[in-house]
């Protein structure tokens, strides 16, 4: 009777163990998938503001590793493109706002937050056509866009990519 005792309570606690270890692995694997970022770019064309921000929609810190763009040539290169690096410099009249962000290795994004990549915001102070002809410079270099892809990682270091091409969509309405 004793042996027999003693081979259930091995049984008994091997039992306990193996559900404890399946525990633990069900516990992270659930703790990973509760902050994972989502990443996602925003184009921005109203009648005020053009632009580009990469929001985080997911629950835990997005690291951007690399934003990468494609041209008409639908050849991809690294933010910001050639195309684009002649719209930071001295602002014109008939903008208030001008943001071209050109470091974004290892930048952190929290959840629920953005960044803006790309920020024209036009001066509704200033006269029609002058507003015009800013925004369609702007348009007419964000237009050639094909593509974006952005390869970010969550703080357990796993990889991942968003692509898009929306700017087609985006960029070719007029808005006044």
């Amino acid at each position: 009777m004793s042996e027999i005792t003693d081979w259930v309570s091995i049984v008994i606690a091997l039992a306990a163990l193996g559900l404890t270890v399946i525990t633990l692995y069900w516990t992270r694997k659930q703790n990973r998938l509760s902050v994972k970022p989502i990443g996602a770019f925003e184009f921005i064309n109203t009648a005020e503001k053009l632009g580009i921000q990469i929001w985080n929609n997911g629950t835990g810190p997005m690291i951007i590793k690399s934003v990468e763009i494609a041209g008409s040539e639908n050849k991809f290169e690294f933010w910001p493109p050639k195309s684009i690096k002649d719209l930071k410099g001295p602002q014109s009249k008939s903008m208030t706002k001008n943001i071209l962000r050109s470091n974004l290795g290892e930048y952190a994004i929290i959840a629920g937050k953005s960044i803006e990549i790309l920020m024209c915001e036009i001066d509704p102070k200033q006269s029609m056509p002058e507003q015009e002809k800013e925004k369609e410079k702007i348009r007419s270099i964000i237009a050639n866009f094909r593509g974006m892809r952005l390869k970010y990682k969550d703080i357990y270091g796993v990889e991942i990519f968003e692509n898009t091409d929306e700017f087609k969509n985006t960029f070719e309405k007029k808005y006044n």
